[in-house]
């Protein structure tokens, strides 16, 4: 059995604590393990919690799935979905909602086996309900200013990277004073694209074959059937992406 390692939060100070991967001197865990670290609301008008990746380095997914080592949440609202997160997620964020329970939240992170050096710095910082920097409801991540940028778990620029399986959540954007649209542009790469969901269809002899031909975008249910963005209530796919802000017809190859 993995040796259990524990860390029992009974009150979080106003500031934003951090939890750090237990590892001796440079706090790299290099074999199995497991670290819980629970978070008590500091009182009941806390709504959310942010959890700030300051560094987050786990072993990485085997094809989308996280088969060795992740980060597992639990105790926030029902139907609050906090996916299990792995690999490099550096510079990452995710809310929690918490208006309807009354904690406390449990940030669980498994290692399984040696040969990877893990490590994780982790701010967390608990909202009150009436506070601006509250995000709605159902956002896992949440960004405000007149510009920036986002990308999914554990993207890597310019090495190749696996998105995970089976998500499903919103990145929410809050609407500026004096702005009125959005555009969004991919961040070009060197080395690989910053934009590729690809749909496959199998054919009789097991042929996989991508449903949008290679290089151009895709749009809507026939073409993004399963793993898409959606923006503006349509769904975007392929390997380019068109969001209709600077071309109005979709497909048109935008990068």
């Amino acid at each position: 059995m993995a040796p259990l390692r524990t860390t029992a939060v009974d009150r979080v100070e106003p500031h934003a604590p951090y939890w750090s991967s237990p590892g001796p001197g440079s706090q790299v865990v290099t074999t199995g393990a497991t670290c819980v670290l629970k978070v008590r609301k500091l009182s009941n008008n806390i709504c959310s919690i942010r959890l700030n990746f300051s560094r987050f380095s786990l072993t990485p997914p085997n094809e989308g799935n996280c088969l060795r080592d992740h980060l597992a949440v639990s105790g926030q609202n029902i139907n609050n979905f906090i996916p299990k997160l792995c690999g490099e997620n550096s510079g990452q964020h995710m809310y929690i909602d918490v208006d309807t329970v009354p904690g406390p939240v449990e940030l669980r992170i498994n290692t399984v086996g040696s040969g990877f050096d893990r490590e994780w710095e982790i701010e967390v910082t608990q909202i009150e309900c009436n506070s601006p920097y509250r995000p709605p409801n159902n956002c896992l991540q949440y960004f405000t200013g007149s510009q920036g940028t986002f990308s999914s778990f554990n993207y890597v620029p310019n090495l190749p990277s696996q998105y995970l399986n089976n998500l499903n959540y919103a990145t929410c954007i809050r609407k500026e004073a004096g702005f009125c649209s959005i555009v969004y542009t991919t961040t070009p790469t060197s080395a690989t694209q910053s934009f590729e969901l690809v749909n496959f269809v199998i054919s009789p002899t097991g042929v996989a074959t991508s449903v949008v031909p290679a290089g151009e975008a895709g749009i809507g249910l026939i073409q993004c059937p399963d793993d898409f963005v959606i923006v503006a209530g349509t769904r975007l796919c392929g390997d380019r992406l068109n969001d209709g802000s600077a071309v109005p017809t979709r497909t048109d190859n935008v990068q």
